[in-house]
């Protein structure tokens, strides 16, 4: 879905995106580090984190003001705003309303800041991807089985539980293992209850029927 956004104008600030599909990539540290830098150098900094799942650079900033009040010191501090993922059961839904929180940032703050930094999501990462897939779900609920679904379901569930905690302390070997574990169920789920038709083949991806489209020829 295409969004036109009017961010530049006139007294608006320099606009920097920060954006790459490879997770690990280190966007998000590049992003933390260039707002400090300009921080320093005397500029108005905006900051707006689009990658409600991760969080990396609503963490690097929080971190940064708990850091300071620890050692009771004054840092340079931007303005932060946090792009909160919608839920709703409509895909196309959830995009206008991320779009219209994204908007309402970028009109309170586009007079307050001569900069303003934007952390992308990572949509290639596990926990992007296992969200796009529930929603997807979500939106095919009437061609899917209660039974893939809930397995799906509960994979964000409980991934969203470990989520919550204290990210330092994070087992991610076994968040890893979680996700391999419920992957196998989903996958088991759609062989046994899905009917043999285009559902049941889009889980099939060595399959050609998983890749051509429906009624051309092989």
């Amino acid at each position: 879905m295409l969004h036109t956004t009017q961010i530049a104008g006139a007294g608006s600030p320099y606009v920097v995106v920060i954006g790459n599909e490879k997770g690990g990539s280190g966007k998000t540290t590049l992003a933390m580090h260039l707002a400090v830098a300009l921080l320093k150098e005397g500029q108005r900094v905006g900051t707006i984190d689009l990658d409600s799942n991760q969080r990396g650079l609503t963490r690097y900033i929080e971190n940064r003001r708990i850091w300071a009040n620890h050692r009771r010191i004054e840092l340079e501090m931007p303005l932060h705003h946090l792009v909160l993922r919608a839920e709703g059961a409509k895909l196309r839904d959830n995009e206008a309303e991320e779009m219209a929180a994204f908007e309402r940032i970028i009109s309170g703050i586009r007079k307050s800041v001569d900069f303003l930094v934007i952390d992308e999501s990572n949509p290639s990462s596990i926990v992007s991807s296992i969200g796009a897939a529930r929603r997807n779900a979500r939106e095919e609920r009437n061609n899917i089985t209660v039974d893939v679904w809930e397995s799906l379901n509960g994979l964000w569930l409980e991934l969203s539980a470990r989520l919550r905690g204290n990210r330092a302390s994070l087992d991610r070997g076994a968040v890893i293992e979680a996700v391999k574990k419920q992957a196998v169920m989903i996958f088991g789920a759609a062989q046994v209850t899905l009917l043999r038709d285009e559902a049941y083949n889009f889980f099939q991806p060595s399959s050609s029927a998983a890749t051509t489209p429906p009624g051309s020829s092989t």
